[in-house]
């Protein structure tokens, strides 16, 4: 009972770092308080017992930190010149140290999960897991209309409902339905599949599958995403290890999901089934004609970048919605353009340095190391990728895993 417990309160951990679902518009509730105060009753309760010296210092880890801090003062520097008035949300001072919070949270986590002798697939598997847990939720708020009012109320939190999103998306429990999520989703999808090629479980197929329900009904981002890492998975594993049977396979296996997910969409979301269609649309338009519609054409009119000194050392501020506006500016989701107006192009070297660091080496010899920087590249265009909890925690999570030793101490230089 003890450890079904353990094993409950693990599981019930993860969700909410993870996802961080909140009901409430309320600043206790935002995850950019929750999470810093969970790092802090957990470092706090490992100094006071004294188990802090069950870590060991690893010097990738270290100057990922010296990085990100970098980037975190420096942008704190240039806003604080170029803003006459203060504000801890437009400073950014919780949410650009949320990646080191993880890296705080994940690593007491896994110490925990060592001493429950924890294998790497096992804690992997916990993730894996509770995405499969959020395609079952997604599908049974599609087959009872009621429950999507729950999603509604963790999305809206009290705020005017856009109907528009609310028939075509938003299903499951999380925050960040329509950018990050999805592309959390695809990434785990991907990595369900490729234990599937690997190691041949059929289970592991299935995830993935009712993974891609989560993905399909919340983001179209995360779609691309995940059919990009099946076609790469599938013809770098099946081309190296001479298994065309299985590509074969696997590239049937992908034609016919696809196909009968249309068919469902189009049975019983027709606005999900719309929202999607008019995304194949657009691009079949801009390959063949080179024509700019839909967010294509929003992406290309977005694309600017600050003037004279501030492409180098940035203009301290964001041009995301509103406040794109009221600077001047054409509103810009893309995280590229957002950071080059935040902390120009001096910031985006650490920041971005920070992260293809230690993505390169500590996933040197992972197969996932390449769709993950891909992965990133992509997001970066669709929403601000280095500022994303979710998708900070997905870095710091496999980087860590991959670190993580089964049976010495928590943190080594060894990889998977």
């Amino acid at each position: 009972m003890k450890f079904n417990i353990r094993k409950l309160f693990i599981y019930l951990l993860f969700f909410y770092i993870i996802y961080t679902p909140s009901t409430s518009s309320f600043i206790l509730f935002d995850k950019n308080i929750t999470i810093p105060i969970i790092t802090l009753i957990m470092g706090l309760y490992y100094l006071i017992c004294n188990r802090y010296k069950e870590f060991k210092i690893n010097k990738i880890l270290f100057l990922f930190v010296i990085l990100i801090t970098i980037s975190n003062c420096y942008y704190l520097f240039i806003y604080i010149l170029n803003n006459n008035v203060l504000s801890v949300v437009d400073s950014r001072i919780i949410q650009n140290n949320l990646v080191l919070c993880y890296l705080v949270i994940i690593s007491v986590i896994f110490s925990i999960l060592k001493k429950s002798n924890y294998t790497k697939n096992d804690i992997l598997n916990i993730v894996i897991n509770l995405a499969v847990f959020q395609g079952l939720i997604c599908a049974l708020m599609v087959l009872i209309p009621n429950l999507h009012n729950i999603a509604l109320s963790f999305y809206y939190k009290g705020a005017e409902e856009n109907i528009f999103i609310s028939t075509s998306r938003i299903y499951g429990i999380s925050s960040d339905y329509t950018y990050a999520t999805p592309i959390y989703h695809a990434f785990i999808a991907g990595i369900a599949f490729y234990k599937y090629l690997v190691n041949n479980g059929k289970n592991n197929l299935l995830k993935c599958v009712i993974i891609s329900i989560s993905i399909l009904l919340n983001g179209r981002t995360g779609l691309i995403i995940l059919l990009f890492l099946v076609a790469y998975y599938l013809i770098t594993y099946c081309f190296k290890n001479k298994k065309f049977f299985k590509l074969i396979k696997g590239i049937s296996i992908c034609i016919v999901v696809i196909f009968a997910s249309i068919l469902l969409l189009k049975s019983f979301l027709p606005s999900t089934y719309n929202f999607i269609h008019l995304m194949a649309v657009d691009t079949i338009n801009l390959v063949q004609n080179d024509e700019y519609d839909g967010n294509y054409g929003i992406l290309k009119n977005s694309m600017h970048f600050p003037k004279g000194d501030g492409l180098i050392f940035g203009e301290g501020f964001r041009v995301f919605g509103s406040e794109g506006i009221s600077r001047g500016y054409i509103p810009s989701d893309i995280g590229y353009i957002n950071d080059i107006h935040m902390g120009g192009i001096i910031y985006c070297i650490f920041l971005y340095g920070a992260f293809i660091y230690l993505i390169g080496r500590l996933l040197k010899k992972s197969p996932i190391k390449i769709p993950l920087y891909i992965t990133l590249f992509i997001a970066n265009f669709k929403g601000e990728a280095f500022h994303s909890s979710i998708l900070a925690f997905l870095v710091i999570f496999l980087c860590l895993l991959e670190v993580y030793n089964e049976k010495k101490s928590n943190y080594s230089n060894s990889n998977l």
